[in-house]
């Protein structure tokens, strides 16, 4: 990722949580992106970008925050599927 685009992205995603959830501020973040090759529609690449300076053990801790949070999502849906049927 260019140093540009880098910079692009780390500015939209602290507008995006100050305009949220106003008096909180940004400290870390990652993205990851899944992509196909044109000449390969059957492929799928996987790709995490995260600030430069970001030690990589931060990344790891909010993919497996993410994960976790994920996960209780789909518990909270599963729930609400169980109250359809009642």
């Amino acid at each position: 990722m260019s140093d540009e685009t880098r910079a692009k992205l780390d500015e939209a995603i602290n507008a995006h949580v100050a305009e949220n959830f106003p008096g909180y501020y940004t400290t870390a973040w990652v993205v990851i992106a899944a992509s196909t090759a044109l000449d390969r529609p059957d492929s799928t690449n996987y790709r995490l970008f995260s600030p430069n300076s970001q030690p990589f053990h931060v990344d790891n801790g909010l993919i497996t925050v993410g994960a976790k949070i994920l996960e209780d999502s789909w518990d909270d849906a599963d729930d609400d599927l169980d109250d359809e049927d009642e």
